[in-house]
């Protein structure tokens, strides 16, 4: 009977054990925003949801991110399944910025702070929930636009 008693005990903490872990380890993320590169160059981006980039300052890390032309990045945020749209909520301008980068550029300059103080990205997209919404949350890349 004492024997029974402990392995009932014993099964219940495994249990209770296995589940913790289970739960300790889920970890949400948004993964709907892709971005689509139609362009004929391998690119870089950084997403940001104020008007200047906000993210890593090591030009190695663009380098290691970057897009070729005819594929797909799908953009994870951490957080919920929700991130997303919670991250552009917290912008005062209630957007999603994606600033573009040429390999070619992050090579030459080596220094993120230098090329986002002169603006040295080629693009710099700027999306609302709505217009991301009308997009499917994919953004196709064609080429630097006209503005810049």
């Amino acid at each position: 009977m004492m024997v029974r008693m402990k392995l009932s005990f014993l099964r219940f903490y495994m249990v209770t054990f296995l589940i913790v872990i289970a739960l300790a380890n889920c970890d949400y993320s948004d993964n709907r925003l892709m971005f689509i590169n139609n362009w004929n160059k391998p690119i870089s981006i950084e997403y940001s949801n104020d008007t200047i980039p906000n993210g890593e300052e090591f030009v190695e890390y663009y380098l290691g991110n970057s897009i070729n032309p005819g594929t797909t990045k799908t953009l994870y945020k951490r957080g919920s399944s929700q991130a997303w749209i919670e991250y552009i909520k917290q912008s005062k301008d209630l957007r999603l910025i994606i600033f573009v980068y040429d390999l070619d550029t992050l090579k030459k300059h080596k220094d993120m702070e230098l090329i986002n103080k002169n603006k040295k990205y080629i693009d710099r997209i700027s999306l609302t929930l709505d217009e991301l919404n009308k997009l499917d949350w994919k953004i196709k890349f064609a080429g630097p636009s006209e503005l810049n």
